[in-house]
């Protein structure tokens, strides 16, 4: 469990020989860890939709090692729906 002051989501991203000695394909496309902890997400599915067209691409650029930790974490999902009133 992290601490109060402690960060929720980490990033970190190395590049380097430092790196090469870990992981071998790291030296030139650097090496990603994602650490996730402790959260409590409550997403729209619509934001959802949104984020594909970030993620979305037509240029696909090389595969970067990458690492996800996840621990303790709840996503829920809302579904909102719109009245429409029509004008009379």
């Amino acid at each position: 469990m992290p601490k109060p002051d402690e960060p929720r989501v980490k990033l970190r991203y190395e590049l380097g020989p430092r790196i090469e000695k870990s992981v071998p394909t790291a030296g030139e496309l650097g090496f990603l860890r994602a650490v996730l902890s402790e959260l409590d997400l409550s997403l729209a599915i619509s934001s959802l939709t949104g984020f594909v067209d970030l993620i979305e691409d037509e240029i696909i650029p090389p595969n970067m090692p990458l690492v996800v930790e996840v621990s303790n974490c709840k996503i829920g999902l809302k579904v909102r729906c719109f009245a429409f009133l029509g004008a009379s």
